[in-house]
């Protein structure tokens, strides 16, 4: 059985189903290694998944070559994905009274899913005219001065199934009092939107509230559509609940602080200490291991 993710209530009960009948169950996920690959594992993904998590085991592998074929380059396809999602959409709006208990993941109304994507369009063009001083001060004087925290989308299965939080609020409330607490005065704090996101949330006031709360003026940015790669390569460390951001993280030898529990979560890997030590001595990255 071949499932892509294992965490829609469809697929919930299917590993239970394949173990009753005695055959074996593989799933797809995208987003593990980016960019350019989906992975495939048997049993299950992310915390379901069979990986060890035994820095000792990854040791003992054979290293991978030093030539090995480079992946072909997925090339943008929005436009082209944004137009099949239309469709099924329509199909389901007009068609949806032939299955009439079959229960979507997400919603599937067509009317409000255009609207939020018609405002994330704009929200794209508005916020990359407004972030730009920004972008142009975090690449600069603040480069190497500040931490980030990329925000997952409100509906990630990551977070309602494989996390303690139950909003993003909730994990944005956690960092913000720890940094207040235990960073240095001369650090900032970035917090990312995620792209897929931007039509359905703004956390703008909501930020805005708790920096003043917790008296961080001036130390805390929020930003939509800053170049994630350089970010990485200009933070001091990264703070994430279980994203898969966290591996593009380490690729970019930035330090990782997780509050989740992903599959990356090693010893060696990632920072194995409390969140308010990260911010003085976020550590060093064991390349070895993470090749």
């Amino acid at each position: 059985v071949m499932l892509f993710g294992d965490c829609r209530h469809y697929h919930i009960v299917v590993p239970h189903v394949v173990r009753w009948r005695h055959v074996a169950l593989y799933v797809f996920e995208e987003g593990y290694l980016r960019p350019d690959w989906i992975t495939i594992e048997r049993g299950g993904t992310n915390n379901f998944s069979l990986l060890p998590r035994d820095p000792e085991f990854y040791r003992t592998q054979t290293p991978p070559p030093a030539e090995r074929p480079e992946p072909l380059q997925v090339k943008n396809a929005f436009s082209r994905a944004a137009f099949f999602a239309i469709l099924y959409a329509l199909a389901n709006a007009l068609f949806g009274w032939r299955h009439p208990h079959y229960r979507h993941h997400r919603s599937l109304a067509p009317f409000s899913q255009a609207y939020y994507w018609l405002r994330s369009g704009w929200r794209k063009f508005w916020f990359r005219h407004r972030e730009a001083g920004l972008e142009r001060l975090l690449f600069g004087s603040l480069a190497g001065r500040f931490f980030l925290a990329p925000l997952q989308t409100h509906n990630d299965a990551q977070i309602s199934v494989h996390s303690h939080y139950s909003t993003i609020e909730e994990f944005i409330e956690d960092v913000l009092i720890s940094f207040a607490r235990a960073a240095a005065p001369e650090h900032h704090l970035v917090f990312k939107h995620h792209p897929l996101d931007r039509g359905y949330r703004d956390y703008t006031r909501f930020l805005q509230h708790m920096v003043a709360k917790h008296g961080l003026e001036g130390r805390v940015h929020y930003v939509h559509d800053v170049h994630l790669p350089t970010l990485l390569d200009k933070a001091l460390g990264t703070v994430v609940i279980n994203s898969t951001v966290g591996l593009s993280s380490l690729l970019h030898d930035t330090p990782v602080c997780v509050m989740g529990d992903p599959i990356y979560n090693i010893p060696g890997l990632t920072f194995q200490g409390a969140l308010d030590r990260f911010w003085s001595a976020p550590g060093r990255i064991d390349r070895e291991l993470y090749e």
